[in-house]
């Protein structure tokens, strides 16, 4: 699977999850804006950045969190910033999926999925969508 094959997983992944519990999902017109969905779970909005994964460390899913983008002549890369984006989605290869509030993150170019996450972890319910584990 190709990286962008994989990322548009992920993102089918983050809408069906968040359709699946009730949640409006809009998708922003352009992607210059540093997260990839907007969510309303009927109180307020949500900005979500979807990460996927497939590669792990030391046993568990390594994510790559930095921003990338710029041209051929000037790339540029950034940390991933907590105030970006409210929730981060992510999928891994396996099939697991996180959600994971942005304020338990520090700015990072990459976090490791081990026991931290684990309560973010999404589980299957029946068949009819994801719920926190």
């Amino acid at each position: 699977m190709n990286t962008k094959l994989q990322g548009n997983v992920g993102i089918g992944a983050a809408i069906a999850h968040f359709t699946s519990i009730g949640w409006i999902v809009s998708i922003p017109l352009t992607d210059s804006q540093k997260y990839d969905l907007i969510v309303d779970d009927g109180h307020r909005l949500y900005r979500v950045s979807v990460k996927t994964s497939r590669y792990r460390r030391f046993k568990a899913w390594y994510v790559q969190l930095k921003q990338a983008g710029g041209s051929r002549k000037k790339a540029t890369s950034t940390k991933f910033l907590n105030t970006t984006a409210d929730l981060l989605f992510v999928w891994c290869k396996d099939g697991s999926q996180l959600l994971i509030p942005t304020k338990s993150i520090s700015a990072a170019s990459a976090i490791t999925l081990g026991p931290k996450y684990t309560a973010y972890r999404l589980k299957l319910v029946h068949g009819a969508g994801l719920e926190p584990a």
